[in-house]
C-alpha cells in the first residue's frame, strides 16, 4: 500500500509524507518521548493519583512510564529543576496540610493517609518543607 502511494505520489511534499508514515508504522515512538512537556506533566498527574502509595518512588513512576527511573529523573529535572523524589514529598506534603487544617484527624491518620509509613519520614520531610512540626502547623491553620 505504502509503495502504490509513493508511486502515485505527484509532488515531494506527498512523497515525505508517504516516507513518514510508513517508517512510523514500522517504528513506532511513543507520543510522549516526542514531548517532554506532556511527559512531565503525565507524571506530575500520576503522582497526584497515587501519592497514597506508600511504594511510590521513582523507580515505579519510571516502570509506569516505560523508562529507567534514571533517564525519567534526569528528564524530569531538567523540565521542572526538582527531583521526581522531591515532588513525590512535595505532593504529600501539600495533602497533610491540607488534611490537617480541615480536619480533625489524629496526625498518626494523616501520615498513612498521605503515603508514609512511619513518622519519622513524615516529620523531617514536613519540617523540611514548612519549617515547622505537624501540630505546629495545625494550631496555626486549623480552619475548624
Amino acid at each position: 500500500d505504502f509503495i502504490n502511494q509513493l508511486m502515485n505520489s505527484t509532488t515531494v511534499a506527498q512523497m515525505q509524507e508517504v516516507l513518514l508514515s510508513m517508517i512510523s508504522s514500522i517504528c513506532p515512538t511513543p507520543e510522549k518521548s516526542l514531548s517532554s512537556n506532556g511527559l512531565i506533566t503525565d507524571i506530575m498527574e500520576y503522582i497526584e493519583l497515587n501519592y497514597t502509595d506508600v511504594n511510590l518512588s521513582p523507580t515505579l513512576v519510571g516502570e509506569h512510564f516505560q523508562l529507567t527511573s534514571s533517564y525519567l529523573s534526569n528528564i524530569f529535572k531538567d523540565k521542572t529543576n526538582y527531583s521526581i523524589f522531591y515532588y513525590i514529598h512535595y505532593v504529600r506534603i501539600t495533602h497533610a496540610k491540607k488534611l490537617l487544617a480541615e480536619t480533625n484527624k489524629k496526625i498518626e491518620e494523616i501520615i498513612s493517609m498521605v503515603g508514609y509509613t512511619n513518622r519519622a519520614t513524615f516529620s523531617r520531610f514536613f519540617k523540611k518543607f514548612e519549617g515547622i512540626t505537624a501540630g505546629k502547623y495545625r494550631e496555626i491553620h486549623s480552619n475548624r
